[in-house]
Order: structure tokens, then C-alpha cells, then sequence
């Protein structure tokens, strides 16, 4: 009995049951001829098969394969984010990045390159009391090693306060000071990502408090 192939739908004559039929040119020849013919048809031109387009507008060395296309892209990827990594850790040995970075992991690594000295500025209110006040600064991204202090007075007495670690002379991440100003000053004491500092501003100002303006020096 006459069957039909299963992708390509072609007549197939059982020698057995239909050895005796008279052979028709067309449904048992020209016909399937044609079905082979159009299948080649619709697969030569892949953008109308499969949508797949004009492999050979390919921006990739590989043009024959949609395979081998998509995996030279990735190796592509792959070697060029190890590339982004090696420059990154060149640029700065304590930025940690991943052996197979994901493009978030290098933009973060990016972010955390240190190029030179971190530094931060601000100001603080200082009451005129006898009695130091503590001022607290926090969430300036570093621990310094430098802190720089000026007043808002207008006297003679204006001057300037350095609080420093650069010496032989610390513990407990204490600061030495060095005080060429009106404003009275203690100890800075630093902290992973600030300090804190006492200061006042000396009854012999009039009993004016002021602002004390500084900026920290990784």
C-alpha cells in the first residue's frame, strides 16, 4: 500500500502491494520532484523560511552559520570584559573583579578605582561655650589622615587648626594637633569613613558662637 515520507509529504510505492500498478509519471515522479524543489527554495532564501535574514550582513568573521556566528560574539565578549578587568587592575591592584565579570560586576569595579587622594569638605556649627563640643562627621567614603580647620571670625584672632596623622606619634587613630587659631581644639579621633573633633569658640570673642569650616585629606 502507497504511503507518503513524513517531513516532505513524497508518494511512496510498497514494491509489494503495488508492484503491479501502472506507473504514473507525475504522482510517483514530477510531483515529488516538485516538493523537493520548492522545500530547496524556501531553505536557500532563509529570510522568508525562518526570518533569519542575510547572513552574509553578518558583522562577524563567521557569515555561514547563525551557530558559529553567535559563538564568535560571545568569545568576542568574553575576551574583551577580561580585557576591561586586566586594565582596571592595572590602573588600581585593590579593585577586585571577577574571573567572568558580568558588565554590572565591571561598571562596579570601575567605580572603585582610587586615581589619587580622596577628599572632603563641610562645616559645622561651634556654640561659644567653655566646655568643648564634639563634632561629628561621618559617610566621607575614607578614614583622613589630614584635617584642616578654620573660623569664621573676623579679628585678628582667625587662624587655622591642623589635625594630623602623618607623624610617628598616633594610637587608637588618634590625630596630633597643631593650633595657630582662636578656636580651642582637642584631640580628632577618625574613624573608617570620617572623624570626630572637639572644638569651642573662646568666651573672649563676645559669647558669639561661629563655624567652624574643614576638609579632609585621605
Amino acid at each position: 500500500m502507497a504511503s507518503n515520507t513524513e517531513k516532505l509529504n513524497l508518494l511512496k510505492k510498497d514494491p509489494v502491494t503495488d508492484g503491479n500498478d501502472t506507473f504514473n509519471l507525475k504522482t510517483m515522479l514530477n510531483d515529488n520532484w516538485d516538493k523537493i524543489d520548492n522545500f530547496a527554495k524556501n531553505h536557500t532564501n532563509d529570510q522568508q523560511a525562518h526570518g533569519i535574514g542575510d547572513k552574509s550582513l553578518l558583522k562577524t568573521t563567521a557569515k555561514g552559520s547563525i551557530v558559529n556566528a553567535v559563538n564568535e560574539l560571545f568569545t568576542n565578549v568574553s575576551n574583551g570584559k577580561q580585557q576591561i578587568g586586566t586594565a582596571i587592575t592595572g590602573v588600581d591592584n585593590k579593585v577586585i573583579v571577577p574571573n567572568d565579570p558580568t558588565f554590572a560586576q565591571l561598571a562596579s569595579a570601575i567605580g572603585q578605582i582610587n586615581t589619587g587622594k580622596k577628599w572632603a569638605s563641610g562645616e559645622e556649627h561651634v556654640p561659644s561655650i567653655s566646655n568643648p563640643e564634639k563634632i561629628v562627621v561621618r559617610g566621607i567614603g575614607f578614614s583622613p589622615n589630614l584635617i584642616v580647620v578654620t573660623d569664621n571670625y573676623s579679628g585678628p584672632q582667625r587662624g587655622i587648626s591642623i589635625y594630623t596623622s602623618l607623624t610617628d606619634i598616633t594610637s587608637k587613630n588618634s590625630m596630633i594637633t597643631y593650633n595657630t587659631m582662636g578656636v580651642s581644639s582637642a584631640e580628632a579621633i577618625t574613624t573608617i569613613d570620617g572623624f570626630d573633633i572637639l572644638l569651642y569658640f573662646p568666651s573672649n570673642w563676645g559669647g558669639k558662637s561661629g563655624t567652624a569650616k574643614w576638609i579632609a585629606i585621605e
